[in-house]
């Protein structure tokens, strides 16, 4: 199902007027996730990252570079008991290689920035590729298309008087991830998202 300006009441980054939907699968996904997560800890720190390969570099048909990089980031953060849960998307437009969005949800108690993270990632995603160094391959977030800066990371606190409002925040900054203009690219059996499993 398309969905334009709004889902399940909150408000998300799609145009009915301009034709630009975002996919209620993957938005379903993120707030089950994010609910999920919100009833077992007090405070949830929420980050956002963009993944990239190179510009020349070879890529075969059976890409398992991702789940491979997700694997090892969560297996790391779930190390320092930040109890990990991720949703990535796979896009393609023009450019020659594909591209990730990833969104992770952690346990805020025990992080309050992301740069740790970030470094890790460019460590792991390096790793993926055989590479010696991902500088610059994983983009931070911090910034809107329009060149305006915006925040990569938030923290939800329960009981806080703006909890809703930032919650609102995250899950209109996150639906970016579902817009479907450029999915529907990827070649036969690869998947174009992917998410942690629900706790049974």
């Amino acid at each position: 199902m398309r969905c334009f300006e709004e889902f399940k009441e909150y408000r998300i980054l799609g145009s009915r007027d301009k034709d630009q939907a975002c996919r209620s699968d993957i938005l379903e996904r993120m707030l089950s996730l994010l609910e999920e997560y919100e009833e077992r800890h007090g405070k949830v720190f929420i980050m956002r990252m963009d993944v990239r390969y190179p510009q020349n570099y070879f890529l075969n048909s059976k890409d398992r570079h991702m789940p491979q990089f997700i694997a090892h980031l969560t297996k790391n953060l779930s190390r320092k008991g930040l109890d990990p849960k991720y949703i990535w998307v796979r896009e393609q437009s023009r450019e020659k290689h594909q591209h990730y969005h990833v969104a992770l949800i952690l346990n805020g108690n025990l992080i309050q920035s992301p740069y740790k993270v970030f470094n890790k990632a460019e460590e792991l995603w390096a790793r993926a590729l055989g590479l010696d160094s991902a500088k610059g391959l994983i983009s931070y977030c911090n910034k809107w298309r329009t060149g305006k800066k915006g925040s990569c990371s938030y923290m939800l606190r329960r009981g806080a008087k703006d909890y809703e409002e930032v919650k609102r925040d995250v899950f209109y900054r996150l639906s970016y991830l579902a817009k479907e203009n450029t999915k529907g690219n990827a070649p036969r059996r690869i998947r174009e998202f992917g998410t942690s499993r629900r706790r049974s």
